[in-house]
């Protein structure tokens, strides 16, 4: 009789925990396990997007509206080369290129010659473009640079 009476009892018990309810939240589910097939009509269509237009054969739709024109680009570019600056041994020299008026420079660079020269300064300015040079004092002779602009008209400078 007692056995029959702790059968009973565990059989209550369990009947009266598989009635609790179980709630999946997203901390239950692992991620990547979730299918199409899983997921209810109501909810696909929410996922959907507003549908696109499509041309022929999969080509693409119409085309949208144009945009506004945008600046003008460069047009043309000229190289403006300065006079040839001769360095002395144990001197500096400095060539300067400068655009014409209404125009800036949009690159530039230099020519240098001597064995022992070097250029320490190469750099755009608003009107053109500057080089610096040393030739040392031991140098054997003399060293020359020169400048070189390539500027242009209807560039805006920021």
């Amino acid at each position: 009789m007692r056995t029959i009476a702790v059968a009973l009892a565990v059989a209550l018990v369990t009947a009266g925990s598989s009635t609790a309810a179980f709630i999946v939240t997203s901390a239950n589910i692992k991620n990547g396990t979730i299918k199409m097939v899983d997921i209810s009509p109501a909810a696909k269509a929410a996922l959907r997007g507003q549908r696109g237009t499509r041309g022929l054969a999969g080509q693409p739709g119409q085309p949208g509206p144009a945009g506004s024109q945008g600046p003008q680009g460069i047009q043309r570019l000229a190289p403006v080369i300065s006079p040839e600056v001769v360095i002395q041994p144990g001197s500096l020299g400095t060539a300067e290129a400068t655009c014409p008026a209404g125009e800036i420079a949009v690159s530039g660079g230099y020519a240098l010659s001597g064995p022992d020269a070097h250029v320490y300064q190469s750099t755009g300015v608003f009107s053109g473009w500057v080089a610096k040079a040393d030739n040392p004092s031991d140098a054997p002779e003399p060293a020359t640079v020169r400048a070189y602009a390539y500027c242009s008209p209807n560039i805006v400078a920021g």
